[in-house]
């Protein structure tokens, strides 16, 4: 929808939550309409939360096919409130591939098995009331003359008593029973107060089986057990630090994946991807901020070859480091590396280089050559934003083209290249022997250089 605000996604999940709710109250209440205590069984809880999640799925999958943009706050609305229509095929600007659309037939057949256990289970409830009352009767004759006593005060009587006259006179529970059923069947008055008035049944009986008592404890059972769960949920994810200022990963976890992910995903709208820029941005100034206050680092001629990261940096290091791990396994694409490097890149600053570029360095081997050279130009690129006075890389270097079948040897030794020239600027020490390193000597022979304070 492209007059739609574009607002982050996790606004556009807690939208389709919330109107799927909606939603989902509606379509179950439809299904069970007949059904006063359809609230008192776990399995209408399970079909509410299918139905509330159903549009959750297809709001991803309809993202992920790029029908739609999970951040388009009308399509979030449009999708919650019509999804039914969606998975049926009856809304054309949101196809659905094939087999999610074939999934709709068997789920509502699904559905329908479970309304029916439930539609049983109401059954079998109001059976033992009838079962459980029936039996006090017949064991207390004070009852029995109370339920006569209320059918004549009701004028009932007259009406039954050519089905009580064909009974046997030993058939007791055959009377009270047509008795029952003939007070059960009358509408004139309300059913359990006359019971309770009479003595039939107690007042907390008339509350769980006759005004839904049961239905009010399961439910607030659950409400109760999700939102405490909600609330742990949430305490657990955004809990503050010691430190309020402090940029501990553990104190906002979710917000950094969060992030993270937005940053990977090829398909986010420019304002989105904006946002995330700007929150990476936010982190890099607090984490230069952090690192005025923090210990200077050991030069280079004392620092270990893998530094572990700075706490300052940890949260960077979570969201950029986390996306650029992924490309050494080579399984990623071309577009992806061509929509998160350059991001990378502009996102970059030379505090960040600690954080950037030994992951960048690591995925120079990866077994991808379109990654390779995506790699090693984004790897270019920064040391002559971030070193413009310092001799470049060697030419040798900046020229190497990635090809598919590359000899791992030779692939090994433009690796170690780019790190010989690299690791000096971060602070580490190089100590490499390999005899291909002996052509680099432009870049073998730069200074060592301690990793200029944020």
């Amino acid at each position: 929808m492209p007059i739609s605000p574009d607002v982050p996604a996790y606004v556009c999940y807690a939208v389709v939550v919330i109107v799927g709710l909606i939603v989902a109250l509606s379509t179950v209440r439809k299904l069970l309409s007949d059904l006063e205590d359809r609230f008192a069984f776990a399995a209408t809880w399970l079909l509410l939360l299918i139905y509330t999640l159903l549009p959750v799925a297809l709001f991803w999958l309809l993202d992920y096919t790029s029908a739609i943009r999970d951040t388009a706050l009308f399509a979030a609305i449009f999708v919650a409130i019509a999804y039914q229509q969606i998975f049926a095929g009856s809304v054309n600007d949101y196809a659905v591939p094939g087999p999610a659309r074939a999934f709709w037939a068997p789920f509502q057949a699904w559905a329908k098995t479970i309304v029916d256990r439930i539609t049983t289970k109401v059954q079998l409830h109001r059976q033992r009331f009838n079962d459980n009352t029936l039996a006090a009767i017949e064991s207390d004759s004070d009852k029995q003359a109370a339920l006569t006593q209320l059918l004549t005060t009701r004028g009932l009587l007259p009406g039954i008593q050519g089905d009580l006259n064909a009974l046997p006179q030993d058939a007791e529970s055959a009377r009270i029973r047509v008795q029952w059923n003939a007070l059960k069947n009358d509408v004139s008055a309300p059913f359990g107060d006359a019971l309770v008035r009479s003595k039939i049944i107690s007042r907390k009986q008339r509350w769980w089986y006759l005004e839904r008592g049961r239905a009010t404890i399961v439910s607030w059972a659950i409400c109760s057990f999700l939102i405490a769960l909600t609330l742990v949920g949430w305490w657990a994810a955004f809990r503050p630090s010691s430190n309020q200022l402090s940029l501990n990963p553990e104190a906002q976890r979710v917000k950094l994946w969060y992030y993270r992910w937005r940053l990977r995903k090829l398909n986010t709208s420019p304002q989105d991807l904006h946002r995330t820029e700007d929150f990476v941005e936010r982190l890099a100034a607090r984490a230069q901020l952090d690192a005025a206050r923090a210990p200077r680092p050991p030069s280079a001629a004392n620092a270990p070859d893998s530094a572990p990261v700075p706490d300052y940096l940890k949260p960077l290091d979570f969201v950029l480091g986390g996306v650029l791990h992924d490309f050494c396994s080579g399984a990623e694409s071309p577009d992806q590396a061509d929509h998160t490097l350059p991001a990378v890149y502009k996102i970059h600053t030379p505090a960040l280089d600690s954080v950037i570029v030994p992951q960048l360095l690591d995925c120079l081997q990866t077994p991808n050559p379109d990654l390779r050279l995506r790699i090693k130009r984004v790897l270019a690129q920064i040391a002559l934003s971030d070193f413009p006075q310092l001799p470049q890389p060697d030419a040798r270097l900046i020229a190497w083209v990635p090809v598919k079948d590359e000899p791992l040897d030779q692939i090994d030794c433009y690796a170690r290249g780019w790190k010989a020239w690299w690791l000096p600027k971060l602070g580490q020490i190089v100590t490499y022997s390999d005899a291909c390193l002996k052509d680099f000597t432009t870049a073998m022979e730069q200074p060592v250089l301690a990793p200029a304070k944020p």
